[in-house]
């Protein structure tokens, strides 16, 4: 049972991940009036690719929780996927970060009040 926060943490990040992504979708149509399209869709690629890499987190992590080798080897491979997430999300947020800093994307939900 050491191991359940660890699946739970996994199941937030996947959710969390996803809702973004879906968030993210919904403003697209909004921001794109000012940020090229090859901006939006590298940040859009990072974040699909950040949301199944988490989903396969979570699969591996619901392994983990098996008490024989089995679970010994999901938890080795749940701890290598969370090094890849962690890359992932930082290539993420930085893209999102390019949207802002670099293309102005703040700009129009600022010019809209």
């Amino acid at each position: 049972m050491v191991w359940l926060p660890i699946v739970f943490l996994a199941f937030v990040l996947t959710v969390s991940g996803y809702a973004a992504q879906q968030t993210g979708e919904d403003q697209e149509d909004r921001v794109e009036e000012v940020v090229p399209h090859d901006a939006i869709e590298s940040h859009e690629e990072r974040a699909e690719v950040f949301v199944w890499a988490s989903m396969l987190l979570l699969i591996a992590s619901i392994a983990g929780l098996l008490s024989d080798r089995a679970g010994l080897y999901a938890r080795y491979t749940a701890l290598v996927i969370a090094f890849v997430v962690l890359v992932l999300g930082v290539r993420v947020g930085e893209a999102g970060g390019d949207l802002v800093y670099t293309h102005g994307a703040a700009q129009v939900y600022l010019d809209s009040r």
